[in-house]
Parts: structure tokens; sequence; C-alpha cells
């Protein structure tokens, strides 16, 4: 049975902020994935002013206007992958390094998903679309941008706050129950204050393959852009649990071969309206 719930919050969540009243749940089978409207903008994309002086030459400054959508509020969890693909976090690890001691960065149902391919992560929004009916995909790169920064172009250095600790697991706050003997881990989803808009962990926690192949960006003013083939990578952005400040940032880019897994990178979902 599919459900849809409209909710402006949800117990382990964040109230929403405006426009609470067009967010949803995804409730289909149980999955839980409070997703956040974003309106029609246009805004700066790439390493404006707070970004600092650590901004990378592929950040160039340029205009972006974005169609109206939702995306998660949070990282696609262990559990909600395991419901929607029917394989577990060590199923997937054993796909990349089959015979090899599992690699423990963090394991449970709210924990996010990791050890999957920009594939994989197409391959589980293929699904949920086929499970719900409705038009659910990886974000685009711009899309992904403008949430992190709540929405809108006034925006703090990394997604929530100018203090990475405030709002993001990384590399030096990531392991402090000492869990994992001292080495960074992945933390529950929602467990650290959201952005502007009730998005949470898009400054570290894991990475998120976002739609794009990586490709410079263009220099002229664009709407709902998509990253042409460049170098037949795909892109990542937020940073992650063992990842430095920097790699936090907002605009930080990096990018990877599509089949590549590793424990640093998750995903979320956007949804089409």
């Amino acid at each position: 049975m599919l459900k849809h719930s409209i909710t402006g919050a949800m117990a382990i969540f964040s109230v929403f902020a405006a426009g609470a009243q067009n967010n949803f749940t995804e409730d289909t089978d149980g999955l839980g994935i409070p997703m956040v409207f974003i309106e029609e903008t246009t805004f700066i994309m790439g390493a404006t002013e707070e970004q600092g002086d650590d901004k990378e030459d592929d950040e160039n400054l340029h205009s972006v206007t974005i169609s109206p959508f939702f995306i998660g509020a949070t990282e696609i969890t262990q559990g909600q992958w395991k419901k929607v693909m029917g394989t577990s976090l060590r199923d997937m690890f054993d796909k990349i390094k089959p015979d090899h001691e599992f690699g423990r960065y963090g394991e449970g149902d709210n924990l996010p998903m990791y050890y999957v391919t920009w594939n994989d992560a197409s391959d589980f929004c293929r699904r949920l679309s086929e499970m719900t009916g409705l038009n659910y995909r990886l974000p685009t790169e711009s899309e992904w941008e403008l949430a992190a920064r709540g929405g809108s172009g006034k925006t703090t250095k990394y997604a929530g706050s100018d203090e990475i600790d405030a709002v993001g697991w990384y590399v030096d706050n990531s392991d402090m129950d000492r869990t994992n003997k001292g080495n960074p881990v992945a933390h529950p989803v929602a467990t650290l204050p959201a952005n502007a808009i009730g998005l949470h962990d898009m400054s570290g926690n894991v990475c998120e393959w976002v739609a794009d192949y990586y490709s410079p960006y263009p220099k002229e003013e664009t709407t709902d852009p998509l990253g042409k083939d460049f170098n037949g990578d795909r892109v990542y952005r937020g940073g992650a649990f063992r990842s430095s400040k920097n790699y936090c940032r907002i605009s930080f880019r990096n990018s990877n071969a599509p089949d590549y897994a590793s424990e640093a990178i998750g995903f979320r979902v956007v949804c089409e309206p």
C-alpha cells in the first residue's frame, strides 16, 4: 500500500521551516523518509565569500536558477536501504571486498547507508519510484548546493552554521564516544541540528552522490544545469565523518568513478513535484 503522509515535524527530526505545508513523509512500507520542499530559486553557486580562503579553482561563482523540488531531510539510512533493496550494509561491503574483514564505521538502521556506488544509489531511486509511483532521483549538484545553503543564496560556511562542530560529524569529532578506538565513525542521522530549512548532515557524516558528471562550472547563467561528461566521474558533495572541515564546506566538490564505493559516501534523494 502506498502511503505519503503530510507533516510539519517528526519525532526524531527538526521541525521543518517555512513552507512546511508542502513537506511530506514518504511512508510506503514504513520507510519514513521526510521530504522538504524548496521553491524555485535563483542563487549564486560556488565559493561565495563566507566559504573563506580555502576555496578550490573549480568552485568559481555563477548564477543558477532551480525549479521547485523536494529533497530528503536526511541521508538514506541503512534501514531504508534494506526495505527498498533487500540488502544490508555487510552485503554491499562483500560486493566490494569479498572475503575481507568488514570495515566497521557504524552499523544500524538509523545510520546513513554507505558502501554504495553512484550506480547503486541511482538504482535505489529507480526502485523507490517503482514502489511509490513518484519520481525519485539523485539531486543535481546545483539542487544539492541550494538545499545545503538553506534554500537561498544567503548561507553559512557549513550547512547550518559557520562552525562545523555545531552541525557536522567530521574527523575531529566523529568518535567522541570512543566506540571505534579513536577512529572516526558515521553517526545516526539527524543527531546534530538541521540547517535553516530542516536538512541534517549536509556537512559531514557521509559524503553524498549527486546526479551530475564532474565538469567545470559554466561561466554563463544557467537554469536546472546538469554537469556533462568531462572525465567519466560523478560528483559527490558534503564531506564525511573522516573528512577535514575544509572538505565539509557547502561549496566543496569531489568526484569519483560511478562504480566506486567507500565507507565515506552515501546519498539522499530528491522527488520531483
